[in-house]
């Protein structure tokens, strides 16, 4: 069995390879097929500790190539190739390619670019057809995760990992929990859940009203809390691409506006910029709530519904507005309120929902 420095410096032989690994890989594909998205990995539940949805397979080529998988299946239809396509009109795409010659597995994955360049190499090291260890190397960095059984159920991954950039090298365990039928019911590291196995009785239309409910009293009682006493233009609740809950709290200061409006005409890029203001928290959140938002998240990533997680966002939004007086503010005349991605992708249509009545005040400075 190859350690770790063979692996490494197998590497750096492989980086001179691509060519020759894809013709001879190639060489045994008999059949191909199309998915919407990934549909195999060799580590245990990566689907649900990622939160990705798994992909489907599709009946023929697909119309447009782009984000869609295509795999290649040897003689005994083992996927020995997978290219992802990328999001791009020219038809590039990464290139994995599965060295199945012996009992263990080898993966290397090269880039979508002209130059092919090494992603990462994989070794995957089994025992009675079970994984109990894994390599995964990169240009200057590697992680080894070994794995744990009870029967035939996974219980314990353990990960040795170090970071390409500072090479500290730190561990990690996540343990795996199933129900009494056999079936996981979740992922954990520590106290944190990266998987936990939804109701099956509880919708995500469920699902959303309850994350709203607790997204409203969480933003209640944070901005009390925090108990602002400045002169404020604008209350904005921001949120990221992903893990939309809990989005942050950020306080619009008049004083900084006067301070940005003299800097000239990209002030309106840092006036709704709440990454800009002093004053832009995080919520602090109950354990219990904290595990929920985890589980909404997740479901949000599994179901791709991305969309019904910001409109959420915005429905809790307009019930602060409501509940505004409540707080005490000391505002501006044209004092708003905003729920918006940190890219702002959302700003404008949010905006004139929360504000109708600023809508002409604001519209020639909104960026």
């Amino acid at each position: 069995m190859r350690d770790l420095q063979q692996l490494q410096e197998q590497f750096l032989k492989t980086e001179k390879l691509y060519k020759e690994i894809k013709a001879a890989t190639e060489a045994n594909i008999l059949t191909w097929f199309w998915a919407t998205d990934s549909i195999f990995k060799l580590e245990p539940f990566y689907f649900e500790q990622h939160r990705f949805p798994k992909g489907k397979r599709l009946l023929k080529e697909p119309a447009k190539r782009a984000n869609k998988y295509h795999y290649g299946l040897n003689d005994v239809n083992e996927i020995i190739v997978e290219r992802q396509y990328c999001g791009f009109e020219n038809e590039i795409y990464y290139e994995t390619f599965f060295d199945r010659s012996s009992s263990e597995i080898e993966t290397c994955r090269f880039d979508y670019g002209p130059d092919k360049l090494l992603i990462n190499l994989m070794l995957f090291i089994f025992k009675e057809g079970i994984l109990v260890q894994h390599f995964h190397i990169v240009k200057k960095g590697w992680s080894i995760y070994n794995y744990c059984y009870k029967g035939k159920n996974l219980i314990k991954k353990m990960l040795k990992h170090e970071d390409p950039d500072s090479h500290v090298i730190s561990e990690r365990i996540y343990e795996y929990n199933y129900d009494q039928y056999g079936f996981l019911d979740n992922i954990k590291e520590g106290e944190y859940f990266w998987y936990k196995k939804p109701n099956k009785k509880t919708s995500f239309d469920q699902l959303t009203e309850q994350a709203q409910d607790k997204l409203l009293e969480a933003i209640k009682s944070n901005i009390h809390k925090y108990k602002v006493k400045e002169k404020l233009f604008c209350l904005f609740i921001n949120y990221g691409n992903q893990n939309y809950f809990p989005p942050s709290i950020a306080f619009g200061r008049q004083q900084e506006r006067e301070k940005w409006l003299a800097e000239g005409e990209m002030a309106k890029w840092v006036i709704w910029n709440p990454a800009e203001y002093a004053s832009n928290f995080d919520m602090d959140l109950d354990i219990e709530t904290a595990n929920f938002f985890d589980l909404y998240n997740q479901e949000t990533d599994m179901l791709q519904k991305d969309h019904v997680a910001r409109k959420a966002i915005l429905n809790v939004t307009i019930k602060i507005k409501e509940c505004l007086p409540e707080f005490g503010f000391n505002r501006t005349d044209d004092f708003v309120i905003i729920a918006s991605d940190y890219e702002l992708a959302d700003f404008r249509k949010n905006f004139k929902i929360l504000n109708p009545d600023f809508l002409s005040l604001y519209k020639e400075v909104l960026p």
